[in-house]
């Protein structure tokens, strides 16, 4: 089923009962859930976080930290046990911060276009990695710092709440206008007439909890606000396209790329079942 939401085309999404989450104790991750430091060595790629409630808490990737010693987003998807404390891959959102350590606390999902730059793939197979990647987080982040003007901070943060705080912001639509349908586990967002990307959950409690930051992380991406319906068939060549690739849950194979599509799937342990899911086309014209 389509909803026109705004500038955006939606599909909804249901997983089969079969492949449906049964456990429902797992909760996204939200501000005040997590506790957040910085390693006992610091550094800009790990941080530590702790959780202290007594359900697990699904901290996804593209998630920003605020705070710290500097400003980062979450490289991976990871499962916070209750009660446990674990380490986690990030990576800076802030170039040039690197001051005493502040609290830190989860703000929101980044733009699509700074998450896309996380799956970005070196031409030249000798680079270092982590610093590749780096690099590319930060290219993404300076074209925010550009169509907000915050040319006085290199803050993704401070930048989206520029957004929050002008009066073009989001005049067109509101992410909540949007309603999941009954047992909705995901969507396909559809921007300028193109899809953009595919994002499924485990069941429709973890999807209600976080559809909201899926519109808004492509509506802070827009420069053009007209809705142009995408093609049926666009649609469900994107999704068979995403059917064909096979993705291990791992970090080491954490995410597959076939031409312009990625695609990232992260698995309930207990369960074995899918968690989350989520697939993005890079030749979409929102990350020219």
């Amino acid at each position: 089923m389509r909803e026109q939401v705004g500038p955006l085309d939606i599909w909804a999404l249901h997983l089969p009962s079969e492949r449906t989450l049964t456990d429902k104790s797992i909760h996204i991750a939200d501000v005040g859930m997590l506790n957040f430091i910085e390693c006992e060595k610091p550094r800009i790629g790990n941080i530590i976080v702790s959780n202290q409630e007594n359900a697990p808490a699904f901290l996804q990737e593209g998630l920003i930290i605020e705070g710290l010693r500097q400003s980062r987003m979450v490289a991976f998807d990871y499962v916070i046990q209750p009660e446990s404390t674990q380490m986690i891959n990030v990576f800076c959102v802030e170039e040039g911060r690197w001051s005493d350590e502040f609290d830190g606390d989860l703000i929101h999902r980044a733009p699509i276009s700074v998450i896309a730059a996380l799956r970005e793939q070196p031409s030249d197979l000798t680079a270092e990695p982590f610093k590749f990647t780096q690099r590319s987080v930060w290219r993404s982040v300076a074209r925010h710092q550009s169509r907000t003007q915050s040319l006085e901070t290199t803050s993704l943060s401070h930048m989206v709440r520029s957004y929050q705080d002008s009066a073009s912001y989001f005049p067109f639509v509101s992410p909540s206008s949007y309603e999941p349908k009954n047992g909705q586990t995901g969507l396909v967002v559809s921007a300028l007439g193109q899809p953009l990307l595919m994002e499924m959950f485990g069941n429709e409690n973890l999807f209600a909890q976080h559809f909201q930051s899926i519109i808004q992380s492509v509506l802070w991406d827009l420069d053009e606000f007209t809705c142009t319906l995408s093609s049926n068939k666009d649609v469900l060549d994107f999704l068979r396209n995403i059917s064909t690739m096979t993705v291990e849950n791992s970090q080491e194979a954490f995410y597959q790329v076939i031409g312009s599509l990625s695609l990232k799937v992260t698995h309930d342990i207990s369960e074995g079942k899918q968690l989350h899911s989520l697939a993005i086309n890079h030749d979409h014209p929102i990350f020219a």
